[in-house]
Formats: C-alpha cells, sequence, structure tokens
C-alpha cells in the first residue's frame, strides 16, 4: 500500500477499509481512533491508534487476532481492546490511555 497522503492526515477511503474490516471481525460495541490520525497531525512514521470497546473479550486475544487479520495491508497499527465497564470506571484516569481516547479520539463506529 502507498503511504502517500495528505500531509497529516489518514486516507479515508483506507481508514473506511480498516474500520470495517476490524467491525467485521471484533464486531465492537464502540471503535474509536485516537492519537495522531484523529487530531489530524499524522508524520510518515505514525501508526493508527484504535480503541476497541467490546463487552466479554479476552482482550490480548481478540487484538491479537485484529492485528493478524489486518496483516500488512495497512498502516501499522496499535490496537486496544477494552471493556466497556473499564472504559466506565477508569476513562477519567490521567494515568490510563483511556482519557486521551475518549478526550481526542473520533468514533468511527458506534453499534448502539
Amino acid at each position: 500500500m502507498s503511504r502517500e497522503r495528505a500531509a497529516n492526515e489518514i486516507d479515508e477511503v483506507e481508514l473506511e477499509k480498516i474500520v470495517a474490516a476490524i467491525v467485521r471481525l471484533a464486531e465492537p460495541e464502540k471503535l474509536i481512533l485516537f492519537g495522531s490520525a484523529a487530531r489530524g497531525e499524522m508524520t510518515p512514521d505514525s501508526d493508527l491508534d484504535f480503541l476497541v470497546i467490546k463487552r466479554g473479550v479476552h482482550r490480548r486475544h481478540l487484538a491479537r487476532e485484529i492485528r493478524k487479520s489486518l496483516g500488512l495491508r495497512f498502516y501499522p497499527i496499535d490496537i486496544l481492546v477494552v471493556h466497556p465497564e473499564d472504559v466506565e470506571h477508569y476513562g477519567d484516569s490521567p494515568f490510563l490511555v483511556y482519557r486521551a481516547a475518549l478526550e481526542e479520539g473520533r468514533v468511527v463506529h458506534d453499534a448502539g
């Protein structure tokens, strides 16, 4: 895949493909893009950061399955799978990434 894109922004068509692939596999309650891509501050070395909110799953296992299914076809991707209860309880913590994801993130899928 070509990494050419407008300065600081992700290609929306590629983002839609990535989101569709994650949603198809994980069926999340909510999917949030956060980090430099959500802020419009991407560089050629940036990755895509996703917060996958899903109840009743083994978090690391699902994150690994998502990464494996996407392979190297897209941008480098970081996947963080969390339960909704974790977001509810720890979403305001300045010590966890949940807060930044919720404050600056862009909801790219909401099943609710």
